[in-house]
């Protein structure tokens, strides 16, 4: 049985009012359409505070530092450590081949979110790439994928409605071959969050 989590954002006008209003993101579970987790972004995502929100209660997404944080700490409403996602240094991102981007240390358990593919040129490619895997001792346990939302309706029939399909944003997609993930929706929300921020500054 294969886990599918899609990590989705939009941008809520009626949520716009509120000052410094970035995006809203969430995690769908692909084959029960269920929001798992979701957030609000309030300003520069790396910098400030982000309040999770899941059925089970919010949890809190905090930088090590305001300038230039190197990781992000989860917890949940009581203060307690969910997970750690630190990224690499600034020389390795500053690397075109670098392959290891992030580290995330979830239940006693330490991931490397890497770029495994074989050829240099595309490694090149950074965050554009499909080619990512979540490691743990070198071993795959679980990999990403691009798609459209399974949501997403058409507002044109025909040629009109083909090419809004076509244009419709990709997002990302978790696979993970396992009954039990190796990570939590929350944790997994927490990663996206911390591999777009890179991205968008590496674009």
């Amino acid at each position: 049985m294969t886990i599918e989590w899609m990590y989705l954002d939009r941008y809520d006008r009626e949520k716009a009012v509120q000052k410094k209003y970035k995006r809203s993101y969430s995690v769908l579970d692909v084959k029960s359409e269920a929001i798992l987790v979701s957030c609000d972004v309030i300003g520069h995502m790396e910098s400030n505070q982000v309040e999770l929100t899941t059925p089970e209660g919010q949890l809190f997404l905090n930088p090590n530092r305001k300038i230039m944080p190197s990781k992000w700490l989860l917890t949940d409403s009581q203060g307690q450590l969910v997970s750690e996602i630190s990224r690499a240094s600034v020389v390795k991102l500053m690397n075109p081949i670098g392959r290891h981007l992030l580290t995330i240390q979830t239940g006693g358990r330490e991931f490397q979110m890497m770029n495994v593919a074989k050829s240099k040129l595309d490694i090149m490619f950074g965050t554009a790439s499909v080619d990512w895997a979540l490691m743990e001792n070198k071993q795959a346990v679980a990999g990403f994928d691009r798609r459209k939302d399974p949501n997403a309706k058409s507002e044109k029939s025909g040629f009109l409605g083909k090419i809004q399909s076509f244009l419709t944003s990709h997002y990302w997609v978790i696979l993970i071959d396992d009954i039990s993930p190796p990570l939590s929706p929350s944790t997994f929300l927490s990663m996206m969050l911390v591999f777009e921020a890179h991205r968008d500054h590496s674009a």
